[in-house]
């Protein structure tokens, strides 16, 4: 290894999603946790009543719309909120790989809401320690009142859960210099207008951590970047 491959290696390892890869135990137990969320919910997934609602079709039409270049909104249709975009496309991608199932709708919703879970127990890796963090996870995907809803393509919930996530994953990271305050300040603003316009039920919440960051680590600059990214994503929109 050359002195260019042991710096790029170095950097790498400082950021936290290279301490996260660095750790094999940490990982293989979020693969784990993961693994008993997927197992719990085969009973519903591979059920013979388990058929897709009407949100769920809808968003099945908007994969095959996706897929044939004539998708008409990124939101769910017949509203200006709900990014149903995000698993209309891991649909859209089932339908290309395995063919027209059912199923994929609600798979793809399952898929977003473990990516959830994973961050949200990196929030408590961060704030606590790992072993609390493997238990949070544990609870989550095991929790019956989190079976339903996991696994509802309902065009944007499941979504937003991964934003919310997200921004306190990043909120936390900034506050623990393990991300740039500049590049936190940013991403959460990007963040919770995509929290907003997926599910706005979930932004609430997000009230508390957005104030405890800024009386912790923010200082002015950090909040015109936080207000500047997060109106330049709402004007997209």
């Amino acid at each position: 290894m050359n002195k260019w491959q042991q710096l790029i290696n170095w950097r790498w390892r400082k950021t936290h999603f290279g301490e996260f890869f660095a750790d094999p135990h940490y990982f293989l137990a979020v693969a784990m946790v993961a693994g008993v969320g997927v197992i719990f919910r085969l009973p519903m997934l591979m059920s013979p009543n388990q058929l897709p609602d009407g949100d769920e079709a809808i968003v099945g039409i908007m994969a095959l719309d996706l897929m044939g270049g004539e998708l008409a909104s990124v939101f769910f249709y017949g509203q200006q909120y709900g990014l149903a975009i995000f698993e209309a496309a891991l649909t859209a991608l089932g339908f290309y790989v395995i063919g027209f199932e059912n199923l994929l709708p609600k798979v793809a919703s399952m898929l977003y809401w473990l990516i959830g879970i994973a961050l949200l127990m990196d929030v408590v890796r961060q704030s606590i320690d790992q072993r609390s963090a493997i238990v949070t996870g544990l609870i989550l995907v095991t929790n019956s009142a989190f079976a339903f809803w996991s696994i509802k393509a309902w065009g944007g919930v499941v979504p937003g859960f991964v934003f919310f996530s997200g921004s306190l994953w990043v909120a936390v990271a900034a506050h623990h210099g393990r991300i740039r305050r500049e590049s936190g300040a940013a991403l959460t603003g990007l963040l919770c207008v995509f929290t907003f316009f997926s599910y706005p039920l979930w932004f609430p919440p997000l009230l508390p951590v957005l104030l405890w960051s800024w009386s912790k680590s923010w200082n002015i600059r950090e909040l015109v970047i936080f207000v500047g990214c997060a109106t330049l994503a709402a004007l997209v929109w």
